[in-house]
């Protein structure tokens, strides 16, 4: 048995092949991360930190589960900049193309548009699924915020 290196298991992509209703081929091609899709991976972990909360009862897990939602706050920023620019070379080069199928007469060039303006859909789609969960997580983070006062307040209270 071979063993991943941390960058495959981190980042794989998988293309798969089924039939459909019709019997005409689909293709799914996906982007992973540590096994997951990003979106199936931040959906989780929301659902996991609400848990977690719910059934918090210390100021030190608290503390814990703060911390590592900084991190992951921190780590999603970093993606949603990524996609936003991203998203935004896409839609540069969408309008340098659109431009030269306007100025020129090249039946070649409107297929590259039609290609660009689809994939700079689903990066719309993905962008905005990252901005929405980021701002969740600021959410939960100012929640978290206000359990640690009131915590902290339990304590000072028991301690009288």
């Amino acid at each position: 048995m071979t063993s991943k290196s941390s960058a495959e298991w981190i980042f794989t992509t998988k293309m798969s092949i089924a039939l459909d209703i019709a019997g005409k081929k689909v293709y799914n091609f996906n982007i992973t991360i540590g096994g997951m899709l990003m979106t199936e991976y931040l959906t989780n972990y929301m659902k996991l930190v609400q848990k977690r909360l719910e059934e918090c009862s210390s100021g030190e897990e608290l503390e814990e589960i703060f911390a590592e939602h900084k991190d992951k706050i921190a780590f999603m920023q970093h993606e949603r900049i990524v996609h936003f620019l991203v998203t935004m070379m896409f839609a540069i080069v969408l309008a340098i193309f659109m431009s030269v199928v306007i100025f020129t007469d090249n039946p070649a060039m409107l297929l590259l548009v039609t290609i660009i303006l689809v994939l700079l859909g689903f990066y719309i789609k993905h962008y905005y699924f990252l901005e929405n969960t980021v701002q969740k997580m600021y959410r939960v983070y100012d929640d978290i915020l206000a359990r640690r006062k009131s915590i902290a307040a339990e304590e000072g209270a028991g301690n009288d």
